[in-house]
């Protein structure tokens, strides 16, 4: 048994062992902390990436006109990216941390447990999936060690799905 599974996380690849790593280890998690604390994780993970996308430019431009030290174009997007992502980060943490104190008087059940976990897993797939897009973007697709990635393949597939057009399945209107 010992040797099947040594062979199966060799024959993953660092990073599908990475991918799947993280994902149980966000599955772990939620169940752990429970579906409350687990949906404002994510809900600060999406604040973040949408601070980052929308602010970062227009904020790289005040930073480098107004920071106390000459900013680069480039370091300056950095720095507001850096800044907006854990300005968000922590603002919804803030935010979570209050509502929870309202709402710990219901208690953790079972219920909240597993739903926790469900979202855990969804996490660590957005997790990923955001690693994968980072990593892409530095090294290339075409590097060695994304190649041959299941889960970089994984996500081609889906982005090549959400990309289709879905078909008609609407009856046609006649007008009489």
């Amino acid at each position: 048994m010992d040797r099947d599974v040594a062979r199966i996380w060799i024959e993953l690849g660092a990073v599908d062992a990475s991918a799947l790593l993280v994902v149980s280890l966000a599955i772990v998690r939620g169940l752990w902390i429970g579906m409350i604390r687990e949906a404002f994780s994510l809900a600060a993970l999406a604040a973040a990436c949408l601070a980052i996308r929308f602010g970062t430019l227009p904020f790289a431009d005040w930073l480098a006109l107004n920071a106390p030290i000459d900013l680069a174009p480039l370091a300056a997007r950095i720095a507001a990216g850096a800044l907006l992502g854990f300005g968000a980060l922590v603002l919804v943490g803030r935010v979570g941390a209050a509502l929870r104190r309202g709402i710990r008087a219901v208690g953790l059940g079972l219920l909240d447990r597993l739903a926790g976990g469900g979202l855990g897993a969804a996490e660590g797939v957005l997790v990923v999936a955001l690693a994968m897009l980072l990593v892409g973007a530095v090294l290339g697709t075409d590097h060695p060690a994304l190649r041959d990635s299941r889960t970089l393949a994984t996500l081609d597939a889906v982005r090549d799905g959400l990309r289709e057009t879905p078909p008609d399945v609407a009856a046609p209107y006649e007008a009489e």
